[in-house]
């Protein structure tokens, strides 16, 4: 079973210059920019067929969430990857998430408190990082000596870490 992306929130999330930067890392082709509206990215398929997303440069257009929609379906498509495994590498922030997880660790330090999750997020599992205030941390505390899940909804920043190995 293919999962697929219909979260509005999720799909107002994805930037355009990100999309646009993916697209060109996966040998796809700007064909034509219509004025600052939208841009046409051509690429063959293995099937010798041409396959066309429409990307609206103005995350604020009417559309714009189904307009991502139908470049995940084409994506998924042409990559035979799940739109889950393409969002992940296109979403860099979405506003407004609640996850559900279990505390797996806790840091507390003189000026922040922070609070590792193990839960699902966008569609995946995966370790979230949070930052909470004193009275919140202690709720944590407890949460993890009882073993309860706990849900968290606040905004959700991807960050990456790149190590260079010499």
């Amino acid at each position: 079973m293919k999962a697929a992306v219909k979260d509005l929130d999720i799909l107002k999330a994805i930037q355009p210059q990100q999309v646009a930067s993916y697209l060109q890392n996966k040998c796809w082709y700007e064909k034509r920019q219509i004025a600052d509206r939208a841009s046409i990215w051509t690429q063959k398929s293995d099937s010798d067929e041409e396959l066309q997303i429409v990307l609206p440069l103005n995350s604020d257009i009417p559309g714009f969430p189904v307009s991502m929609n139908i470049m995940l379906e084409t994506l998924e498509i042409a990559e035979g990857r799940s739109q889950l495994e393409i969002l992940d590498e296109l979403i860099s922030c979405v506003p407004n998430v609640q996850v559900q997880g279990l505390v797996t660790d806790l840091k507390k330090e003189p000026q922040t408190s922070q609070v590792t999750l193990m839960g699902c997020a966008v569609g995946q599992f995966r370790k979230i990082y949070i930052e909470l205030a004193d009275s919140e941390y202690s709720l944590a505390v407890k949460a993890y000596e009882e073993r309860s899940p706990v849900f968290y909804t606040g905004d959700l920043i991807k960050i990456v870490v790149y190590i260079l190995v010499q």
